[in-house]
Parts: structure tokens; sequence; C-alpha cells
């Protein structure tokens, strides 16, 4: 048996235990590595907490896995894993993709400019239904916030008629007393 078809074997085996099946359902997914200009790289699950799933590089493809229908966050890390590059959602079940075939395809090119301004790289999704490339999206991880503001020695402060903006980012909060 071929490296690639083991390391299919391992990689379907690993995320349908971790991914879900509990639910029964299932997507059919194969990846491809077609970026021509990106080195070899890992790629990483991290939605689900499966660590790192394989190293690829251009040109190689894992066959059909059996995926649980779950959402994942994929990571693409130099390969030797210490460095993130990218990470991309890859949302199974928000996009209700149960019973469904489809491939994963890195391509496009990590550095546009050194290759006649082409698309910068990628993770697209084809469906057996054919159509466009689905670009999957950028994961930016979400961070849930709550914030107390106090308005008892606020001047003229109405609660029922008034409103309080905070404006801010979480790189850009000034720390108290400062």
């Amino acid at each position: 048996m071929k490296k690639n078809n083991l390391l299919s074997l391992f990689l379907g085996l690993l995320l349908m235990v971790i991914g879900g099946i509990v639910s029964g359902q299932t997507a059919s997914i194969q990846i491809i590595h077609n970026s021509a200009d990106a080195p070899t790289v890992s790629v990483w699950e991290t939605g689900v907490g499966a660590g790192e799933l394989f190293t690829f590089s251009y040109g190689e493809f894992a066959g059909y896995l059996e995926l649980g229908t779950t959402d994942y966050v994929l990571e693409i890390h130099t390969a030797d894993g210490e460095t993130t590059v990218v990470a991309y959602s890859a949302p199974l079940s928000t996009l209700g993709l149960d019973g469904a075939a489809l491939t994963v395809v890195a391509s496009s090119f990590l550095n546009p400019a050194n290759n006649s301004n082409g698309e910068g790289f990628g993770l697209f999704v084809t469906l057996p239904a054919g159509g466009d490339l689905i670009a999957l999206p950028v994961y930016v991880e979400t961070f849930e916030v709550t914030f107390n503001v106090d308005m008892t020695y606020a001047d003229d402060f109405n609660h029922a008629m008034d409103v309080v903006y905070i404006t801010g980012s979480i790189f850009g909060w000034a720390e108290p007393g400062t």
C-alpha cells in the first residue's frame, strides 16, 4: 500500500473518531495540494482538537475520507509544524454537507507577485453538483466579552434614554490608570 493510501486511511479513521460521527452524519472529502509555489506544509485541525493530520507537498492528495459532518478549523503550518501560515474554517455542518462528496484544493500562489500577480493562496471546495469553486473563509477566532459600565456618577445620565458607546480593539485598549 502506498504511503498516501496509508496516510489517508489513518487520517480518515482519526477524524471519524474525533470528528463526531456519533450523529451518523458524514461527508466524503478528498484533499489536494495544488499550490505550485507552496513548500511542503503540515496540516493541522484545531477546531475539534485533532492536532497534526499530515504533511503534504505539491501534487500530493489524500483519497476520499469519510469525515464527521462538523465544523473544522484547518491550519496550514510550515513542514516542521512550528509556524502557522494561515487557518481556514471548514464549516461542513454549517453548510449542511452531510452525505456530500467534495474536494478541498489548496491552490493559487503564496507569493502572487512572483507569479505574474496570480491569485493569492487559498483552500477551495468543489461540490459534486459542479459549479464555481467555493473559497473557504480564513478563520478568525472570536471571543465573547462583557463590559460593565458604571454610570452611577455620570451627571444627567438617564439609563432609559441615554446610550453608552464603547470603541477600541482588543489590541488598542489602554491599561487602567495609565
